[in-house]
């Protein structure tokens, strides 16, 4: 039982709506950190222009 494919698949299946879970959240700030960086790559491209 333990072990199994099934375990793995439901574990695993388990992990990802979890990691969904907290992605729909936002509460890491990830997605803003690299929006940030982007932007200071573009605006210093173009003179400091956002």
């Amino acid at each position: 039982m333990f072990g199994s494919s099934a375990t793995d698949n439901f574990r695993e299946m388990a992990d990802a709506r979890t990691a969904d879970s907290l992605a729909a959240m936002r509460q890491f700030g990830i997605a803003d950190m690299v929006e940030r960086q982007f932007r200071g790559q573009l605006g210093g491209a173009a003179g400091g222009v956002q």
